[in-house]
């Protein structure tokens, strides 16, 4: 079992967890952003397609969006596999678990495609029903990008498989400086219980000395 996940959350934000998912995210082209396993954002999304970064800037439906990724990441952890959703906006969204010693330690989620176009009354309704406007909404949708879940699927298993291995290294990291600091303590034991067997070796020879 993988012991204090803190350090390990605290080191991949350290190391620039952001940056690195906004870089991964437009080489890959695709929205990305990490969750805690109880789908809390332990990063913020990159990469958002238009139509995603349109419903996102109102408050309403930001809710929506947020509530729909943390889902999405507790649903990976409940069923211990990537689990393809539809969000409230008809995008599809996969959210990934990511594994250090075969623990779950986090879910990536990637998404903000279509795996078909949206449809005209999809979009009108999704106007209605937020209040985002209309004509900006399907414009946003007309440059959405659309994908085969064959590709979606690929390209996720790559982001998974990168952020495995920083969280894998992150964590052999944290296990070696464990160590160090291990045989450190144990080396300051040794030399003070060598000084203190010394200590008592003279007092032992003071004393028989005394009463010699």
């Amino acid at each position: 079992m993988v012991k204090e996940k803190s350090v390990i959350y605290q080191e991949l934000k350290q190391i620039g967890l952001q940056e690195l998912q906004e870089n991964m995210s437009r080489a890959l082209r695709v929205a990305v952003m990490v969750a805690y396993p109880d789908g809390r954002p332990l990063s913020e999304p990159s990469n958002l397609c238009s139509f995603c970064a349109l419903l996102n800037s109102n408050p309403e439906t930001r809710a929506r969006c947020v509530a729909s990724r943390a889902a999405s990441a507790r649903a990976a952890v409940a069923t211990e596999k990537e689990v393809l959703h539809t969000c409230h906006a008809g995008l599809a969204y996969l959210a990934v678990p990511l594994r250090v010693c075969g623990e779950i330690v986090a879910v990536v989620l990637g998404g903000s495609v279509a795996l078909r176009p949206l449809a005209e009354d999809a979009v009108a309704r999704l106007a209605r029903e937020t209040g985002v406007d209309l004509g900006e909404l399907r414009a946003a949708s007309g440059t959405m990008p659309v994908w085969d879940e064959e590709k979606f699927r690929a390209i996720m298993t790559l982001v998974q498989t990168l952020m495995e291995n920083i969280l894998q290294l992150l964590h052999a990291k944290h296990e070696i400086k464990k160590k160090a600091d291990e045989l450190n303590f144990l080396f300051e034991l040794s030399k003070a219980v060598s000084g203190s067997l010394q200590v008592d070796e003279v007092a032992k020879r003071g004393y028989n000395l005394r009463w010699s």
